[in-house]
């Protein structure tokens, strides 16, 4: 078993930790991760990592993120068939607990789009 989770954490880069440490900053009063999140909401609460904000780094970013135990929720009623969520005016992707089923995902993302989700 050891071996295993070796050759598994031997395959993660320091983006992991990053993006975990990230998360790990929004979370609530509880000490609860979000139950969904967007890339801005990470950028905001960790300013520093700026490869965060690089468009190239997009697919790395849901790699990271599902690493960390999220998955994207595409938007069911998105007018256009990118199955993006608009907040702030802006598309944006979702991402939500995987251990959530389907349906929980789909309320933790919209009530972040109606801006209703627990703030820290």
């Amino acid at each position: 078993m050891t071996a295993f989770w070796y050759m598994v954490n031997a395959d993660r880069s320091g983006e992991f930790s990053e993006i975990a440490d990230a998360i790990d900053r929004l979370k609530d009063k509880d000490g609860k991760r979000p139950d969904a999140l967007t890339i801005t909401q990470l950028i905001v609460a960790a300013p520093e990592l700026e490869w965060l904000r690089a468009v190239k780094m997009r697919r790395l970013m849901r790699r990271r993120l599902e690493d960390n135990g999220y998955a994207v929720v595409v938007n069911p009623n998105a007018k256009a068939s990118d199955g993006m969520w608009v907040i702030d005016g802006r598309r944006q992707a979702i991402y939500a607990r995987a251990a959530l089923d389907l349906k929980q995902r789909l309320t933790a993302a919209e009530q972040l789009q109606a801006g209703e989700a627990t703030k820290p």
